[in-house]
């Protein structure tokens, strides 16, 4: 018999610009599907038993990026001029999988908007704006990168087994304070929190885009690599 393969729920977009469209981008479900597991998206439906259900039969999440969580959810009474609000719909949706997620402590994987999900969730906070000086942000015309500093020790520093490398960077916000049970494991070269990570519970998010990585593979195999391991170790122990 055919040994049936780890299913990771990925999560999705919610749009109304044009058309209601649930998408996800396809970078997110070919590093899965690369890394061995079967990626299934899951719709943007706000609802308790809509969220259970698919997590049923699923053994790990991708957190995947996003548009601006709201500032009033983590305690920021203003929202800053570059702040770019995600639909309400899917914020909602987005907590509502994030909390079953972690009340079923299935393996976390965040990335980018999704490290910043995560962290809010869990009770941080976020700056809402890294002046453009700094090359957090990149545009259509230009891929920004910076150098990351690892910490030694941490979950991220033995799956990677680098102190320093270079990653791609497309965003404008960042962690603040490090939610519950967070630690920080990476470091950006101006001091921005890279990457955070709580190894008892499997959860691990970092503020690049690893599913991006083209010609070098820096961290996208090692990262989905690990969330695999631990989803299948996940299913071991269900049984």
């Amino acid at each position: 018999m055919k040994k049936e393969k780890t299913k990771i729920i990925v999560n999705s977009n919610y749009t109304e610009q044009k058309n209601r469209l649930i998408t996800t981008a396809a970078d997110y479900c070919d590093a899965v599907a690369t890394a061995g597991g079967v990626p299934i998206i899951s719709a943007c439906i706000p609802d308790e038993s809509y969220v259970e259900n698919i997590l049923d039969g699923s053994s790990g999440l991708v957190l995947i990026g996003s548009l601006d969580i709201d500032p009033k959810i983590y305690g920021d009474e203003k929202i800053h001029r570059s702040t770019k609000l995600i639909h309400p719909r899917r914020q909602e949706f987005d907590f509502l999988l994030v909390k079953a997620a972690l009340k079923r402590k299935l393996p976390i994987l965040g990335i980018c908007g999704g490290e910043q999900l995560l962290n809010v969730a869990l009770g941080g906070s976020l700056i809402q704006h890294i002046p453009r000086r700094f090359g957090h942000t990149s545009t259509s015309r230009r891929v920004c990168f910076h150098k990351i500093r690892v910490e030694k020790g941490s979950l991220l520093h033995r799956i990677l087994r680098k102190d320093e490398l270079t990653v791609n960077s497309y965003h404008h916000q960042a962690v603040r304070e490090v939610g519950k049970g967070l630690v920080v494991c990476a470091y950006s070269d101006d001091g921005r929190i890279e990457g955070i990570e709580d190894e008892s519970r499997s959860l691990l998010a970092v503020q690049w885009h690893p599913e991006r990585e083209r010609e070098n593979d820096v961290t996208k195999s090692a990262l989905f690599g690990w969330l695999l391991a631990q989803a299948n170790k996940y299913v071991a122990e269900q049984k």
